[in-house]
């Protein structure tokens, strides 16, 4: 008789499929759940919407919540950062930018001035 052979388990780390998403993507409907996962009380989702997307305030500003409660918002949630990588002008005028997201991605954007005014693209 053969003795079965046994083997160490491997820990493997699946990659997340994305990352977390900012508190300011949200749709309101989904922020209460999104809370609740993070330990913060779904019951600030709709003041807490209003107060990001009609005030355009950050999480961390946010009184109606206490210190621990924002705390936990800003280490679940990360802030929503765009930068602008690179600017590059063309002979016509045109300025072509390229700004990095929050989640990595990268979107390119132009500016084109048209006389007294500038469209962006």
């Amino acid at each position: 008789m053969s003795r079965p052979t046994t083997r160490a388990a491997a820990s493997v780390t699946a990659p997340s499929a994305r990352p977390p998403s900012p508190l300011l993507g949200y749709p309101r409907a989904a922020l209460g759940p999104a809370l609740a996962a993070a330990g913060v009380p779904a019951g600030h989702a709709d003041r807490l919407f209003v107060h990001l997307q009609k005030k355009g305030r950050p999480a961390g500003a946010f009184s109606a919540m206490s210190e621990i409660q924002r705390a936990r918002c800003e280490a679940a949630f990360p802030a929503c950062e765009t930068v602008c990588e690179a600017r590059r002008r063309d002979v016509d005028g045109t300025e072509r930018l390229v700004f990095a997201l929050h989640d990595g991605a990268r979107v390119e954007g132009v500016l084109i001035p048209e006389g007294p005014r500038t469209t962006f693209c």
